[in-house]
């Protein structure tokens, strides 16, 4: 019988979490899966650990070292399922983690992303620390009660794939993920899929995930270098984004528009966005304060030289 979801698990030199791992999304009762593990050039016992499983549904797929991005592709490759989730090789997964999302999708034809509430396990560094859900309530309950749409997936940071089921068919259609980002490889996924396709949030936790000392996901510097780069990307490969963005900025955010606008001056451009964004402040997750404001930058950039161009087409004057 052919599996009805495909999660796929990229892994690097985590044998010591990755049995705990896997047994948590082989524990999903009453949905028939495969498991595509990625094995991407592990030198610390993986293969051993995964020959030893001795589950059926366990697929390896064995490969140099070449990034996550590039091990989601491999096991994108290899799914034989219509439905696709994917998983971190050191998080675990909540009961109803595959069960929930492919009910929704089976009763909601027309939707082809469901993304998942998670919780925040402590830092690894701070034990005594408090577990944090991924998407706080009072935003949670805004997602839940609307569409999600690119501008919601880009104002949130929705980009844990492990709380996401995606169709295959929305996958096939906006291609790869792209392995020239090592960080918001599955935000940009997010951001394609949600500008063609429905999504919904669902706050329903689907995973636990873990936040390591030295985990990439702290490196601020990179983070940044990543979201000018993916800003940049969606500005360049679709800009009808620009639109839905700027009508989800509030009154503040459009009025900082307005102000940049009369400003007319690259240096006083950036020095707008400076001051503007060092009072930006957002109540989201561990991304997040790199990620917005070096998005912001470019996006509201953007903007900003649209708005420009429809100023001088409307009143003659050259920007």
């Amino acid at each position: 019988m052919s599996p009805r979801v495909s999660v796929i698990v990229p892994t690097y030199n985590r044998a010591h979490v990755l049995g705990e791992s896997l047994a948590s999304v082989l524990a999903e009762r009453d949905v028939d899966l495969e498991v595509v593990v990625v094995d991407d050039g592990s030198t610390d016992g993986t293969a051993a650990l995964l020959a030893g499983l001795g589950d059926r549904r366990v697929r390896p797929v064995v490969r140099p070292h070449a990034g996550i991005a590039a091990a989601r592709n491999a096991g994108l490759a290899a799914a034989r399922a219509p439905y696709i989730a994917f998983h971190d090789s050191d998080d675990v997964a909540l009961p109803g983690r595959l069960a929930v999302p492919l009910a929704f999708l089976g009763a909601h034809p027309e939707v082809d992303l469901v993304i998942q509430n998670g919780r925040m396990l402590p830092p690894e560094d701070d034990p005594d620390g408090a577990e944090a859900p991924w998407i706080r309530p009072r935003v949670a309950r805004a997602l839940a009660a609307r569409p999600i749409g690119v501008a919601e997936a880009f104002r949130w940071n929705l980009g844990q794939l492990q709380g996401m089921c995606f169709t295959r068919r929305a996958l096939d259609a906006t291609g790869p993920l792209d392995p020239s980002f090592t960080i918001l490889d599955d935000l940009d996924l997010v951001l394609r899929v949600t500008l063609r396709f429905r999504a919904v949030f669902l706050d329903v936790p689907a995973f636990a995930y873990r936040r390591h000392r030295g985990g990439v996901a702290r490196d601020r510097g990179r983070i940044r270098e990543e979201a000018i780069r993916l800003a940049e990307k969606l500005a360049r490969e679709h800009p009808e984004a620009l639109d839905r963005l700027h009508r989800l900025m509030g009154a503040g955010e459009r009025h900082a528009l307005q102000i940049m606008s009369s400003l007319h001056g690259h240096y006083t451009r950036m020095l707008a966005l400076d001051v503007y964004e060092h009072s930006y402040h957002i109540d989201f997750g561990a991304k997040a304060a790199s990620y917005v404001d070096a998005f912001m930058s470019v996006i509201r950039w953007r903007a900003v030289d649209q708005l420009f161009g429809r100023l001088a087409n409307d009143t003659g004057r050259k920007s």
